[in-house]
């Protein structure tokens, strides 16, 4: 059974990195995500050229209120976007691409709340999902903690994900022994 962390990261990812407005200006090739890699390291250890702009989804934690209600727990999962352009003219490179993005997250309503956990059941309870939030943008020119070191404007983008449980779920879920 997968966990919500991996339904949310796998579906946020394909909203933003598959959308066409973020295609125009990002190669699919040059989107990259930690969600189907065995023990290999995706990102390419020597940028080119022809590896910018690229976008990288990672987790950057979260926050966790084990007894939001008397049968609920909730928690809001921070998720962060680096943006490497790889250009220096912000309004074609760095905006242009940002405003992508800002429109196709814009799905995450008919996207998010549709996955279920414990997946497969439809009931109202198990889409857990419940809000997403464009957050903290940070930008400037070649900062190597998110770029890479690729030459251009580089932002991080971090997106907060609401998500709640019922908590009889979380005590059933482990009695499911791990696969």
């Amino acid at each position: 059974m997968r966990t919500p962390f991996e339904l949310v990261y796998n579906e946020l990812f394909s909203i933003v990195a598959k959308d066409p407005r973020v295609q125009a200006f990002v190669r699919p090739s040059n989107a990259i995500a930690y969600n189907k890699v065995a023990g290999n390291n995706p990102v390419r250890e020597n940028l080119s050229a022809a590896d910018t702009p690229e976008i990288t989804l990672i987790s950057s934690g979260a926050s966790f209120n084990l007894h939001n209600t008397s049968t609920t727990c909730m928690l809001t999962r921070r998720y962060q976007w680096m943006i490497a352009t790889g250009g220096y003219n912000i309004n074609k490179s760095l905006y242009s691409l940002e405003w992508g993005m800002f429109c196709a997250m814009v799905e995450w309503r008919s996207r998010l709340t549709a996955v279920t956990w414990p997946e497969g059941v439809t009931a109202d309870y198990a889409h857990f999902v419940k809000s997403l939030r464009a957050a903290d943008l940070n930008e400037g020119v070649a900062n190597s903690q998110y770029d890479r070191g690729a030459s251009g404007l580089s932002a991080l983008w971090a997106v907060d994900v609401d998500m709640y449980f019922r908590t009889q779920d979380l005590r059933q879920y482990l009695q499911i022994p791990p696969t």
